[in-house]
């Protein structure tokens, strides 16, 4: 089942989150970075930004017999050149359920609730060394831009590359 988050999903989100961080990027990023998220403190960021009255964002959780098993966060890109698009800030599944459709699913209502926007095109940044969701956006639409931005995390940086989709 697919559904707007609220603040009691807090937890349920910041789990999928930490899990799915260290399976996904465990060899991309730093082990030590991947050892030290934290529950709990994804716990109280979600809590906040779940609690705030921000329209132009919306968080969308996919859940399994009561339990939080992926979600996804869309709204008006945080690009300063790109105040009409929108974007999907983050979309994270699971390990355990990932290959059944759930991130699909994610992305259909994602894009939705941004079509309910009035935006027409989405982008979204991905780490360039992430092939597998590198991969999976291309299958399901998503092309370059060419842009790329340096992140920083922690204590190191990383490339990320924006790819877009209009819908």
């Amino acid at each position: 089942m697919l559904r707007q988050a609220v603040t009691s999903d807090a937890e349920g989100i910041a789990r999928v989150r930490v899990v799915a961080w260290q399976d996904t990027y465990l060899g991309l990023i730093p082990d030590s970075f991947l050892q030290n998220l934290n529950i709990e403190q994804s716990t109280v960021s979600w809590t906040q930004r779940l609690e705030s009255s921000d329209q132009s964002a919306k968080t969308i959780v996919a859940e399994i017999d009561g339990t939080i098993v992926g979600y996804i966060g869309v709204g008006v890109s945080r690009d300063p050149d790109a105040s009409e698009v929108g974007e999907v800030y983050t979309i994270y599944v699971h390990p355990g359920h990932q290959g059944k459709g759930v991130g699909s699913e994610l992305i259909r209502v994602g894009i939705q609730s941004l079509k309910k926007m009035y935006f027409n095109q989405a982008t979204l940044w991905v780490f360039d060394r992430n092939a597998k969701a590198i991969k999976y956006y291309e299958a399901h639409g998503w092309n370059p831009t060419g842009k790329r931005k340096l992140d920083k995390l922690g204590d190191f940086e990383l490339m990320e590359i924006q790819y877009a989709i209009g819908f």
